[in-house]
């Protein structure tokens, strides 16, 4: 973070460009030259009152330590006596959800290109150390540049530095059935208080349930496995335009990623498909991308959906990308 910027540098925008459990992203502009941030803004009380302090100076940790093109990149930080600031870099093209809801689904070549981008992310993420644990369309969005638009994995508030290994499937499946019962039971208030005494066990429920993983359902566990089961659920999303668990009733989305309960629609691109049956697996030992003794990103990039890929050159190739039109305002009023 070589630039230190403070409230007197930034003429605030009448924008928000987004909103989290805890904390809102408006946009600002630089006084002196005239950069445009992103500026995330957390309430120092509602941080604390979460008991997620410890969250948000990970996010800053880990934000800290990156450094890749297909990652936001943190500019600065500073705080006044009730607020903390983080200066993001800005990204002028919209959320992918967005993207995939205006054109119901993306074309096969789009959403290609936009994997291999967001396997770039996840892969170099998982070299380093961390988890992103929550990976969905919301949390992928797009910049325009002289190479023209790509992407950028943002939102590292529940990302976590973890050298945990996936479990095997057999850990799952002996309370996989009492998890079920609950659900079937419609027991909001059951699952709650379960997940209420994971929390006093030092686990909390992280991520967004139509992307999560079976083993966070379960156990509130989750490891740079999960980010691949989620990487599948965000593949599947693009190609079909709606998600692969989606239903309005929320345990009942959790009650069919513990079933493993989904389908491919008619016309799903035979490609884009091979991938998500090897990512959208039970087993988190079983995804590909998991190794023997870690990350095995190499695997990922090799599967057969990804040939013509050139993986180094990618972030500055000219992709051939069909984005909507996007300014500001547009994610909010969808």
């Amino acid at each position: 973070m070589p630039l230190s910027i403070t409230n007197t540098d930034l003429q605030y925008e009448d924008q928000d460009l987004g909103f989290g459990s805890l904390s809102r992203v408006v946009l600002a502009r630089h006084n002196h030259n005239g950069t445009y941030y992103a500026i995330k803004i957390m309430s120092k009380n509602q941080v604390i009152s979460n008991k997620a302090v410890d969250l948000v100076m990970q996010e800053k940790e880990i934000l800290g330590r990156l450094e890749h093109p297909n990652v936001v990149s943190i500019i600065s930080t500073f705080q006044t006596d009730i607020e903390l600031y983080y200066v993001l870099e800005y990204c002028n093209g919209g959320e992918l959800l967005y993207h995939i809801e205006v054109q119901k689904g993306l074309d096969p070549l789009t959403t290609k290109w936009v994997t291999a981008e967001l396997v770039n992310a996840v892969t170099y993420l998982h070299l380093q150390g961390v988890a992103h644990r929550d990976l969905k369309p919301q949390n992928v969005v797009f910049i325009h540049t002289e190479h023209g638009p790509h992407l950028k994995l943002i939102d590292f508030a529940t990302a976590a530095v973890s050298t945990e290994q996936p479990r095997p499937l057999g850990k799952i499946v002996r309370t996989a059935d009492d998890e079920l019962e609950d659900l079937d039971d419609a027991a909001d208030e059951r699952m709650r208080s379960r997940w209420h005494a994971r929390e006093a066990q030092g686990k909390r429920f992280i991520g967004t349930c139509q992307y999560c993983s079976p083993e966070m359902i379960i156990d509130c566990t989750a490891t740079y496995s999960s980010d691949l089961w989620a990487l599948g659920t965000v593949v599947y999303h693009m190609v079909a335009g709606t998600g692969a668990f989606d239903d309005e009733d929320s345990f009942a989305v959790l009650k069919r990623i513990l079933s493993w309960k989904f389908t491919y629609p008619e016309g799903f691109d035979a490609g884009a498909r091979t991938l998500c049956d090897a990512l959208i697996v039970l087993c988190p030992t079983a995804r590909l991308g998991v190794g023997p003794t870690g990350c095995a990103g190499d695997q990922l990039k090799a599967h057969p959906y990804f040939t013509g890929v050139d993986w180094d050159a990618l972030p500055t190739q000219q992709l051939d990308v069909h984005l909507s039109e996007w300014e500001p305002a547009a994610t909010q009023k969808l």
